[in-house]
């Protein structure tokens, strides 16, 4: 796909934002409302550029393909997939979340809860789920059993695509924290806090460091593990590292 078809496809994007959407209130702490609404599409469309072009290149037809937005939100994503893909499934734990995404993107939802992977998901198959700000927030417990449970949704030849924080990140937000010797030695760090306003229980839901080798070595665990792919913040999305999982066809 190239970059006049990804422009025309942003173009006619649905751009309302419920404005309860958590990543736009964020936003709105630091920018004007105009900034931040234009922050909004231009930072989920930089991400989304990179995954085109990685599925793209790798023969993807989108048209027959179909998602799991796993922690969509109020579809900051979704509605790009919407436009791309044959056919859209979105998971959260929030019913305000889903009845936005499916009246304003008429795509499948699927409720969960905090405690439990959803069970409506088990059995299903898609050959791409996207995992967004999700992973960067849990605990490792939660870490492991979930990448393993989602890592089920994958169809063969399908991927898994998902976001974590790393240490770059936290050494520009907290330098005085995390930059220096000694001070990225940990392979996985959590501490309890997160920009939810307590909708989702810190203790569970927090903020989470991982490293890409902590990544790698959990993710060769997982049965019919073909490929791994790693990408540092900048090189895929502008502050999260991204990693591309592909399940044996």
């Amino acid at each position: 796909m190239s970059h006049t078809d990804l422009d025309l496809l942003f173009g006619n994007i649905d751009r309302e934002i419920d404005p309860r959407c958590e990543m736009l209130t964020y936003s709105l702490q630091t920018m004007r409302g105009r900034e931040a609404i234009a922050y909004y599409f231009d930072s989920a469309e930089y991400t989304f550029r990179h995954l085109v072009k990685k599925l793209d290149e790798a023969g993807v037809d989108f048209s027959r393909s179909s998602v799991l937005d796993f922690g969509s939100g109020f579809g900051r994503f979704t509605r790009y997939f919407a436009r791309l893909f044959g056919s859209v499934t979105v998971a959260d734990v929030d019913r305000r979340m889903l009845d936005f995404c499916r009246h304003r993107f008429d795509c499948r939802t699927v409720f969960g809860s905090q405690d439990a992977f959803p069970a409506e998901l088990n059995g299903s198959r898609f050959d791409l789920a996207w995992c967004f700000s999700v992973f960067s927030h849990f605990t490792r417990g939660y870490w492991e059993e979930w990448l393993a449970a989602l890592w089920q949704t994958v169809a063969p030849g399908g991927r898994l695509v998902f976001s974590t924080h790393g240490y770059d990140l936290f050494e520009l937000m907290e330098p005085g924290r995390f930059s220096g010797a000694g001070k990225q030695d940990r392979e996985f760090v959590f501490w309890r806090s997160n920009e939810t306003g307590r909708r989702l229980d810190a203790a569970v839901y927090g903020t989470t460091i991982v490293t890409t080798d902590f990544v790698h070595r959990q993710a060769q665990r997982l049965p019919q593990m073909k490929a791994i792919e790693s990408f540092p913040m900048g090189a895929f999305d502008r502050y999260h590292n991204m990693h591309v999982l592909r399940r044996a066809g």
